[in-house]
C-alpha cells in the first residue's frame, strides 16, 4: 500500500471542510419570514457554528504542524473525518433529497436583494474561517484541489417538520467529527461565548436563545440570556451592550486574535462561569 503524503491529507480535508461550510449558505431566508421558520434557520446556523468551531479549533485550514491537531495527520482518523464531511456535503447539496426528504423547494429568485442571511451565531467564527481559508489556499494554490458543489441552487423551507430532520442528521455527523477529534468543552464554551458576544440586537439574541433551548444547547441558551440581561440593564459607563460591541467591531480583527481586548470583553460580558456547569 502506497502511503498517503501528509500534504494530501491536509488538502483533501481542507477542501471538503470548505465545501461543507459553503453549502450552508445555499439555504436562504426571504426578507419577510415567519418567526418559526427563522428559528429553524437559526438552529441550522447553530450546526454551522459547531462545524466552524470544530474546524477552527483543530486547525483544518492550517498547514503548519504546530497549529494542527495531530489527529489530522492520522490516515485512519482522516478517513473517518472525510466520511463525516462527505455526508454533510451530501445532505446540503443533494437536490433530490433536499426536496423529497427534507422539505425544501428551490427558491424562485436566487438573486433577490431582499434575501437575508440568518447567520446570527456563526458570523464571528465565519470571519476566523475566512482568514484561515485565504491564507491556506494562498500557500497551497499549486496543489489546490477544492471540491466544488455541482449546483448552487438556493433553497427555501417548504415543510418545517422535514427540515427539522435535516438539522438532526447534520447534528449527528458533526457530533461524529467531535468524536474523532474532540475539542475540549472549555474551548467550545469560550468560542461560542465569542460568537454570542458578536450578536447585535435584542430580538436576534432572543431568537438565538429560543433556538438553543429547542436544540437542547442549554449552556448556549444561558450565555444568550446573560448577554440579554446585561444589554437591558446597561453597563457601568452608561453605554449599552450594542454600543460597546460596535466599538470592538471598529477594529476589523476576529475576536480570536484580540488578546489585548480580553479584559474589555470580561467587563463587557460579565459572564458568570458557574452558568456553564450544566453543559450543552
Amino acid at each position: 500500500m502506497i502511503p498517503v503524503e501528509p500534504i494530501s491529507l491536509t488538502i483533501g480535508i481542507a477542501a471538503l471542510f470548505s465545501t461543507c461550510i459553503e453549502c450552508f449558505d445555499y439555504i436562504k431566508a426571504a426578507q419577510s419570514l415567519e418567526e418559526d421558520l427563522e428559528r429553524l434557520l437559526v438552529k441550522l446556523d447553530l450546526e454551522k457554528t459547531r462545524l466552524l468551531i470544530w474546524g477552527n479549533a483543530v486547525g483544518v485550514l492550517k498547514d503548519v504542524p504546530e497549529e494542527r491537531t495531530p489527529g489530522l495527520d492520522d490516515p485512519i482518523k482522516v478517513d473517518s473525518i472525510s466520511g463525516c464531511l462527505k455526508c454533510i456535503k451530501s445532505l446540503l447539496s443533494d437536490a433530490d433529497k433536499l426536496q423529497k426528504e427534507y422539505g425544501l423547494h428551490a427558491a424562485q429568485n436566487t438573486e433577490s436583494k431582499g434575501d437575508k442571511n440568518v447567520d446570527f451565531v456563526s458570523s464571528n467564527s465565519m470571519n476566523i474561517f475566512k482568514i484561515s481559508y485565504k491564507r491556506f489556499w494562498a500557500r497551497n494554490s499549486a496543489t489546490q484541489d477544492k471540491a466544488g458543489v455541482l449546483s448552487k441552487t438556493k433553497w427555501a423551507i417548504h415543510n418545517k417538520a422535514s427540515f427539522e430532520g435535516l438539522i438532526v442528521h447534520l447534528k449527528d455527523f458533526i457530533d461524529g467529527l467531535y468524536q474523532v477529534i474532540p475539542v475540549s468543552r472549555e474551548s467550545q464554551d469560550r468560542l461560542i461565548q465569542d460568537d454570542m458576544a458578536s450578536i447585535l440586537g435584542l430580538s436576534k439574541l432572543q431568537l438565538v436563545k429560543e433556538a438553543c433551548e429547542e436544540a437542547s444547547y442549554r449552556a448556549w441558551s444561558e450565555m444568550a440570556s446573560v448577554i440579554i440581561e446585561e444589554s437591558i440593564k446597561g453597563t457601568t459607563d452608561r453605554r449599552n451592550f450594542e454600543e460597546l460591541m460596535r466599538d470592538i467591531k471598529d477594529v476589523d480583527v476576529p475576536i480570536e486574535n484580540e488578546k489585548e481586548k480580553k479584559s474589555s470583553k470580561a467587563v463587557l460580558l460579565k459572564f458568570n462561569t458557574t452558568a456553564l456547569t450544566e453543559r450543552v
